[in-house]
């Protein structure tokens, strides 16, 4: 696995061992964020993760254990990367310490980066408040403590209503734009539309009753002066 800090404009790719197990049936069209992750770089061990219904965590455990090993060397604390996945990607944020590895897989690459690594950052924030040191957990012995927060943030970071911007991203799960969260987002369109149309209707009307008391008052005045 190669990966260099920052943000990338091309993404590296990364390829699982088992390459007939490329794409986890959970994408696309199920969800946007489908995993999300903490790991220990010095031991390699994943001390937490949430992984979306459906979805095969054996292979995506193969790539963040391989990103895990890769970190090491290839990431410095503070530092994030951002690969390319097949269709999707794996953003990383490593910890200021350069200990922990927090991971999230976005389904497409048009998913944005800065709300992959937003996500990121809220987790740990949240880990160094409820587990400020790590120091013998062993594998998945944080899941129980960490796995709603995950689930919470992937729902949340995937959420079309809260962040406009993953509309784009929702439409490109699937070429036929179907899915889940793909027909949310086309409810959600039809209703922001829906509203907009409304809402010039009334100004429509609103304007058409102003003009009618202008109007009127017009003419009660020029009643009055003839009169």
């Amino acid at each position: 696995v190669q990966a260099r800090a920052g943000p990338m404009s091309r993404p590296k790719t990364v390829q699982p061992r088992h390459s007939t197990q490329m794409t986890p049936q959970c994408w696309p069209g199920d969800t946007m964020l489908p995993f999300v992750a903490v790991g220990r770089v010095e031991d390699g061990a994943i001390l937490a993760h949430y992984t979306a219904d459906g979805c095969d965590y054996d292979v995506i455990k193969d790539i963040f254990s391989k990103l895990l090993k890769a970190a090491a060397q290839k990431l410095e604390a503070g530092q994030r990367t951002r690969l390319q996945w097949n269709e999707g990607s794996v953003c990383c944020l490593m910890d200021q310490q350069g200990a922990i590895l927090y991971a999230v897989i976005t389904a497409v690459l048009t998913y944005p980066e800065r709300l992959a690594y937003q996500l990121l950052h809220d987790l740990m924030a949240h880990m160094q408040e409820v587990m400020p040191s790590i120091t013998n957990e062993r594998e998945g012995d944080l899941t129980p403590l960490l796995h709603a927060k995950m689930r919470e943030l992937a729902r949340q970071y995937e959420d079309p209503d809260l962040f406009p911007q993953v509309q784009v991203a929702a439409f490109g799960m699937s070429t036929n734009g179907r899915g889940p969260l793909a027909n949310d987002t086309m409810r959600a369109t039809r209703s922001l539309r829906k509203r907009k149309y409304l809402f010039y209707v009334a100004i429509v009307l609103v304007a058409m009753l102003i003009l009618m008391l202008i109007a009127h008052t017009f003419q009660g005045g020029g009643g009055s002066g003839a009169g």
